[in-house]
């Protein structure tokens, strides 16, 4: 069998046993909060910890109002959350299966699907802040929030290509975990999450401009907002999900045997 049938019968062995990553992570959360009170809803309660401690020092700091500026912070930090989680996780997606992958032979894909499932369910429970958020705000919905679905699904898309890459390479250099580690706090203090860049001036805004993550978080908070995605970041996202795409199915071609061997 060729490296390409190889990734065809993957992602065909992947997707016919969907129900793996979709029992699974609800799983493996509800096994986490085993024996509390509130259950997954503990991460709800920190991330609302998070956004309204947030929202208060950084609106003041900005002198925005709390009505204005806190419907902003909740739908960027939950969409942040996502995204720094799938970092994180995704440096442990093989290893953390070891005994797995050691004694069943399944498609690798499953493993980054069940990672990313599981983001997606605590994701939700998050969803809870901004709708709490935007109702004790009085902040409007309009059509525009129709734009949240397809920039959902490119999220998904690229946090799939982002599993197989960096869970290759932090499998092979056991490094690349504390990097990733250590960069997240400066990627989001980097995009504008607590900040807003339209209050960026002159070359100030290439910060905004030439951050990939800025544009991931736009193309869905900018809708829960009431406004339009900027087509800008449509483009550099769906370039973002190729040239990844590409380049993580070339490395998983080239690496996937090796994966046993590396955990």
């Amino acid at each position: 069998m060729n490296s390409f049938n190889k990734i065809l019968c993957d992602f065909r062995e992947c997707f016919n046993n969907f129900h793996i990553w979709i029992i699974i992570p609800f799983y493996d959360i509800k096994a986490r909060y085993r024996r509390t009170v509130i259950g997954p809803f503990w991460l709800t309660l920190g991330t609302a910890t998070t956004i309204l401690g947030m929202g208060a020092v950084w609106g003041s700091i900005f002198g925005v109002s709390l009505q204005e500026f806190l419907p902003y912070v909740a739908a960027g930090m939950v969409i942040w959350t996502f995204i720094s989680s799938i970092l994180n996780e995704s440096c442990y997606v093989f290893t953390s299966q070891r005994s797995i992958i050691h004694n069943v032979k399944v498609s690798f894909f499953i493993h980054i699907m069940n990672m990313i499932s599981r983001n997606i369910i605590i994701m939700f429970h998050n969803f809870f802040v901004i709708i709490a958020v935007f109702v004790i705000c009085r902040h409007p919905l309009n059509l525009e929030f129709l734009w949240v679905f397809p920039g959902f699904i490119l999220l998904i898309l690229n946090s799939f290509w982002v599993g197989i890459f960096i869970g290759i390479v932090a499998t092979r250099y056991r490094d690349i975990a504390a990097v990733i580690t250590n960069i997240s706090t400066l990627i989001m203090i980097a995009t504008p999450i607590m900040w807003q860049a339209d209050r960026l001036q002159g070359n100030r805004k290439i910060i905004a401009t030439l951050n990939p993550f800025a544009h991931m978080i736009s193309i869905i908070r900018d809708p829960l907002l009431g406004q339009s995605p900027s087509l800008e970041s449509y483009f550099i996202i769906i370039g973002i999900l190729v040239i990844g795409l590409l380049l993580s199915l070339w490395l998983y071609k080239k690496f996937v045997h090796r994966i046993v061997f590396w955990i």
